[in-house]
C-alpha cells in the first residue's frame, strides 16, 4: 500500500468512528431523555405520610419535581426558576371530628415551618401540665405531673424536614419523639422547695383597715388561691385573688356624683358624674399580694388606693387636671397652677353616635407607641394616656386640622384627638391619677 492510499484509509475510518461517535452520543441523549422522562412519569409528585397513633393523621403533598429542563428541584429550597414558590397541601385528620385541608405555597423552609406550626397547633389536645398543690382542709395536697399529648411543633418541624429531605414516604410520630411534656414532677427538688415556700405564706395574715372596718385576709381565704408558677415559685391564681379585691371595692369606693369648677373661660360649670372619688388600686393590691404573703408575717394596713377622696389641686389656685370643652373642642392643661399648654382637639363623632361622654375622670396610666384597635379600625399613636376606659387622649397624626366641628361629622371612636406636639408636651409633665374634667 502507498502511503497516498494509506491517508485515504485513514481518513475514511475516522469519518466512520466521528460517525459512529456520533450515533452513540445521540442515542445517549435520547436513552437519558427517555430515563428521566421515566422518572418524571414515575414521580410526578411527592407525599408524606405522618401518622401519630390515636391522635391524628396528616398528608403533605407536592407535585411538579422538575423544573423546564427536567432538572429535579429541591423541595425545600428554590432557585430563580422557582421564586413564585412550591405549591403544597396539607390534611390533618383527628378521629373524623377535627379536619384541616390547606392548599399553601411556601418559597423556602422556613415559611413551610410557620405554616406547619400554624396548622398542627390547632389540633385539639390536652395540655401538659406540672405538679402542683391545692390547700385543703389547712393543708397541701399533691397533684401529680400529667404528660397530656399536646403536639411539640418545633419537634414536629424538623421531623417533616428531615423527612422531606430524605424523600421519605412515612412519618411514625409518638409521644417520646413530638409531644411537649410536663418539666416538673412531684419528685423534682424545685417542686419541694416551691412546697416549702407554700406554707411558710400560710402563716401570713393581713388585716386592712378600711374606714370603721377591720378585713382579715388569711390562709382560710386565701390558702385556695396558692399554687406554684412555671418556675416552681409559690404564687396566686390572680383571678381568684382578684374577685375578693373587687368585692372590697365594690363595698368601699365611693364615687364624687359631681365636681365644680370655674373653666378657663371664666363660666362656674359643674362637671356630672366619673370616676374620682375614693378608689380601692386592685391591680396594685394584686401584683404585691405575693410580696406580702412571702413575708409570713401578721401585720395590719389600709388597702392600696388609686385615689382618696377629691385630689388637691382640683379646687384651689395650685389646681392640677387637664380640662376639656367638649363643644368648643378645646383642652387645657393646668400644673400646679400653671397652664402648660392650650390646644384645638378633636373629640368623638357626633353623627356616628360616638359621642365623648362628659365626667370627672382621672389618668389610669400612661404608654408610648400603642396601637388602637377597635371594630373597624387601627391606629398606631405614640402618646396614649386613657383615662375612661378604653377613651382617652392621644396624638393623631393622620389628621392635619383640630378644632372647630370636625368632630361632628369626621370625629374620632371616642377619644382625644391632640396635635403630636400637644400630646407629647402633655405626656412628659403629666402623672398616672391626673384627674381629667370633660364637660
Amino acid at each position: 500500500m502507498n502511503y497516498k492510499n494509506y491517508k485515504k484509509n485513514v481518513f475514511k475510518n475516522c469519518i466512520y468512528l466521528f460517525a459512529i461517535v456520533i450515533v452513540f452520543c445521540s442515542c445517549a441523549e435520547k436513552l437519558k431523555k427517555k430515563v428521566i422522562d421515566n422518572k418524571k412519569e414515575n414521580e410526578k409528585n411527592y407525599l408524606l405520610n405522618i401518622e401519630n397513633p390515636n391522635q391524628f393523621s396528616a398528608t403533605l403533598y407536592t407535585d411538579e419535581l422538575f423544573d423546564k429542563k427536567l432538572k429535579k428541584i429541591n423541595l425545600l429550597s428554590f432557585d430563580s426558576i422557582d421564586t413564585i414558590g412550591r405549591s403544597w397541601r396539607l390534611k390533618i385528620i383527628v378521629k373524623d371530628d377535627f379536619k384541616i385541608d390547606t392548599i399553601f405555597k411556601i418559597r423556602n423552609k422556613n415559611e413551610l415551618k410557620k405554616i406547619l406550626n400554624s396548622c398542627f397547633v390547632k389540633i385539639p389536645h390536652e395540655t401538659p401540665k406540672n405538679a402542683n398543690y391545692v390547700y385543703k382542709n389547712n393543708k397541701f395536697e399533691p397533684i401529680e405531673a400529667q404528660k397530656g399529648n399536646q403536639t411539640d411543633t418545633s419537634k414536629l418541624n424538623k421531623l417533616i424536614i428531615n423527612a422531606i429531605s430524605k424523600k421519605s414516604k412515612d412519618l411514625l410520630l409518638n409521644y417520646e419523639n413530638s409531644c411537649l411534656k410536663p418539666r416538673y414532677f412531684l419528685s423534682h427538688p424545685k417542686t419541694l422547695a416551691g412546697l416549702v415556700e407554700l406554707k411558710k405564706c400560710v402563716k401570713s395574715s393581713i388585716i386592712y383597715k378600711i374606714k370603721e372596718d377591720e378585713i382579715t385576709l388569711d390562709s382560710s381565704l386565701f390558702g385556695e388561691w396558692l399554687c406554684l408558677d412555671t418556675s416552681m415559685k409559690s404564687n396566686v391564681n390572680y383571678k381568684k385573688a382578684e374577685s375578693f379585691f373587687r368585692s372590697l371595692a365594690q363595698k368601699y369606693d365611693e364615687i364624687i356624683p359631681s365636681v365644680t369648677i370655674t373653666t378657663t373661660n371664666g363660666e362656674l360649670k359643674t362637671v356630672n358624674g366619673g370616676d374620682i372619688g375614693v378608689r380601692i388600686n386592685v391591680y396594685k393590691e394584686l401584683n404585691l399580694l405575693m410580696n406580702d404573703l412571702r413575708k409570713a408575717e401578721k401585720f395590719n394596713r389600709e388597702p392600696y388606693y388609686g385615689m382618696k377622696g377629691l385630689p388637691e389641686g382640683v379646687l384651689d389656685t395650685k389646681k392640677t387636671y387637664v380640662e376639656i370643652s367638649l363643644s368648643d373642642q378645646k383642652l387645657w392643661y393646668y400644673k400646679n397652677g400653671s397652664l402648660i399648654i392650650e390646644s384645638d382637639i378633636v373629640t368623638g363623632c357626633l353623627k356616628l353616635g360616638r359621642k365623648t361622654p362628659a365626667g370627672a375622670y382621672y389618668v389610669k396610666y400612661k404608654e408610648t407607641s400603642k396601637t388602637l384597635r377597635g371594630p373597624g379600625y387601627s391606629a398606631f399613636v405614640r402618646y396614649w394616656m386613657p383615662f375612661n376606659k378604653g377613651i382617652g387622649l392621644h396624638d393623631a397624626q393622620w389628621r392635619k386640622s383640630f378644632g372647630g366641628s370636625i368632630y361632628i361629622a369626621a370625629g374620632s371612636h371616642g377619644c382625644i384627638n391632640l396635635p403630636f406636639n400637644v400630646a407629647q408636651t402633655i405626656y412628659q409633665n403629666l402623672s398616672p391619677g391626673t384627674i381629667v374634667l370633660c364637660y
